[in-house]
């Protein structure tokens, strides 16, 4: 058996012979794509792919099939855009991207529209100082606030590690113009509180709101109580006048304990449980600092249609921390919507590149934000 040193010696200098040919093949691309553009031709022509397909794969054995085609797969998809590239440049959406560069650090004041629920506030507290709150019924009513200029940022729940991305969200950000401008990556802690004289081993009763339910269910499901679900603003309404008959209450940590309140467990949350937030803004600014960027997209109905889309963005090792797929039904046809959210910085020439390529290639496309994700615990 060789060793894997010598093996891997052999291996590089298989990759110089290989590089220089690949090299060769790239630039043989720019001369198809100018005659092509000079004949007024398709880019793809998928009849001559397949046939060199069949070609390298004849009497091969069936182990290698799948890797050459893949392989080959692999240099179709990069050679098409290239020629693309270089058949139909266009950057006006890029330069769109880069004219909102800022190099202003993002604001630490201004008014701000969020929900009545209870990590609202203190989420807004912690991105900016003393700010300005407008407390509205729901998403919809925010995202207005926000394109109405009544208010210049809202904050809305995209994702729940429990139970995924917010569709509605996303599609409020779609429909309308504000753009994300910071995530909040929100980790969770609740608490069990009960009335003084009430001791855990006694507890018949645990009142919980839907989110806590499911966020504190190692917890729960440990207990031979009676769980009882109520309204985030009941329990609160309840705790402030607390019953003794054995009853206790989850509420989040930052919620304040009264004089006749104690608590019998800390932190009940399953570990590692978290909901992201978004802060929308009217005009897309982007900061020194954006780290995260989050877009929708729509592909070909096609086999490696998604394949062609997520490639060039693993080529340059950009971490997918989001990939949700809706169906989009027109007529007799469906294809699907992507939401993607990535750790990269736009700022880098690559990963505007493979922004703007992908803008031009997609049927549909919404660079939703581009901003940084900060980490918060409440």
């Amino acid at each position: 058996m060789k060793n894997l040193d010598d093996i891997r010696v052999e291996i590089n200098a298989v990759d110089d012979q290989l590089l220089d040919l690949i090299v060769k093949r790239l630039n043989l691309s720019k001369e198809v794509a100018e005659y092509k553009k000079a004949n007024d031709m398709q880019i793809l022509d998928r009849s001559r792919e397949l046939a060199i397909l069949d070609r390298i794969t004849e009497d091969k054995s069936p182990d290698l099939v799948v890797p050459l085609r893949e392989t080959y797969e692999s240099l179709f998809r990069v050679s098409r855009r290239r020629q693309s590239q270089l058949i139909e440049p266009d950057n006006t959406f890029i330069n769109g991207v880069t004219s909102t560069f800022t190099d202003a650090p993002f604001p630490t004041e201004g008014s701000v529209a969020i929900s009545s629920d209870q990590y609202d506030a203190p989420i807004a507290k912690a991105l900016f100082d003393n700010p300005h709150l407008l407390t509205l019924n729901n998403d919809m009513k925010i995202v207005d606030a926000v394109n109405s200029g009544l208010c210049q940022y809202g904050i809305l729940p995209i994702e729940d590690n429990r139970s995924g991305a917010k569709a509605i969200t996303y599609d409020l950000l779609i429909k309308n113009t504000c753009h994300i401008v910071r995530g909040m990556k929100v980790s969770l802690h609740y608490k069990l509180v009960a009335a003084n004289n009430v001791p855990f081993t006694s507890l018949k009763k645990i009142v919980v709101d839907r989110r806590s339910y499911y966020h504190c269910s190692d917890f729960l499901a440990g207990l031979k109580v009676d769980i009882i679900e109520k309204s985030a603003a009941d329990i609160l309404k309840q705790i402030q006048d607390p019953s003794d008959d054995f009853i206790a209450w989850i509420v989040p940590d930052h919620t304040p304990v009264g004089d006749n309140l104690h608590v019998l467990r800390q932190d009940v949350v399953n570990p590692g449980d978290y909901i992201r937030y978004i802060c929308l803004a009217k005009n897309p600014q982007i900061h020194p600092d954006a780290n995260c960027i989050s877009l929708m997209l729509s592909v070909p109905n096609v086999a490696g249609g998604l394949d062609d889309v997520l490639s060039p963005l693993a080529a340059l090792g950009v971490n997918l921390s989001l990939l949700e797929s809706r169906p989009i039904v027109d007529g007799d046809h469906t294809t699907h919507r992507f939401f993607m959210d990535m750790d990269s910085d736009i700022h880098q020439p690559q990963v505007q590149l493979v922004i703007n390529d992908l803008s031009r290639d997609c049927p549909t496309f919404v660079l939703l934000g581009a901003y940084k994700d900060v980490e918060m615990s409440l």
